[in-house]
This record gives C-alpha cells, structure tokens and sequence, in this order.
C-alpha cells in the first residue's frame, strides 16, 4: 500500500512540504507519480525506526542529597558549608571546629 505526502504529514503531524523535501533528498525512499510522490508503509516504517530512539534502560534518578540544615530560611544540603558565614547571617566557626 502507498501512502500520499498528505497521509505521511498526518502521520508524522508535520507538513506536506517536509515530508516532499525528504522525498526529493532521497532521506524517504519514494517514487515520483506524475508531479507528486507516492511512499510505502515498509518506507515509512523503515524512515521511523532509523529515527527514533528507543531508551532501553531508564536511567537512573540522580542520587539526593539529604536536606537537614537550614540557613536563613533556605534548605541546604547537609554537607554544605557556607563559605561567607556572615552574609548568611551566621556566626563565624569557631578555630576548634575547623581543624
């Protein structure tokens, strides 16, 4: 069965005119019927899975951070040291609890 640009385009829910340009590119294999083209389903087919990725594997969800300390009313992650203590209103660290 051959489909026209139209049906493709509807398909794909792009234009008429992208489907005719990937014709005339030679990336859709199709033939020529008087001044229009005519492509089959095997080459429709065959255009969509050489174009479409398929993810195998979900990827993996990026690993949280526990948020446990809360400075100046935003969260924070628990590792997280604040370089410029007094701009988040904090009190510098003491000499003992930096070594």
């Amino acid at each position: 069965m051959f489909m026209t640009p139209r049906q493709v385009a509807d398909r794909w829910i792009c234009s008429t005119g992208h489907v005719r340009r990937l014709c005339r590119r030679g990336d859709l294999s199709a033939m020529r019927l008087g001044s229009d083209w005519r492509i089959s389903e095997t080459a429709v087919e065959a255009y969509e899975d050489r174009n479409t990725t398929v993810q195998s594997q979900p990827t993996a969800a990026p690993k949280e951070v526990p948020i446990v300390n809360a400075v100046a009313g935003v969260a924070l992650p628990a590792d997280y040291e604040p370089v410029f203590r007094h701009l988040w209103g904090l009190n510098e660290k003491s000499a003992s609890a930096r070594n």
